[in-house]
């Protein structure tokens, strides 16, 4: 069961940054990934409009980024971090 502690639960992700030690390489490679691209977006929204190719390229990005963290099984963990971010933006 990657992604569960030895309970068999999902470490919780609400409140800090991901937890490397939970998690498998390439899970971890995909959460750290969308972590970024977030970042990265809220950073750049003053500077990008919407309707500029950077922009739509950043949230295809993510949203691949976010495919691949449910395919992973990580499905929770990206919705967190996506929730996480929305309350950062009000």
């Amino acid at each position: 069961m990657e992604g569960r502690d030895s309970t068999g639960e999902y470490p919780d992700q609400g409140s800090g940054p991901v937890r490397a030690d939970a998690y498998s390489p390439t899970q971890l490679f995909f959460l750290l990934r969308m972590e970024r691209l977030l970042r990265l977006s809220d950073q750049n929204a003053t500077l990008l409009k919407p309707e500029e190719w950077e922009s739509r390229l950043l949230q295809k990005a993510i949203y691949s980024t976010y495919c691949d963290c449910l395919a992973l099984g990580m499905g929770r963990e990206a919705r967190d971090l996506l929730a996480r971010r929305r309350t950062r933006l009000g």
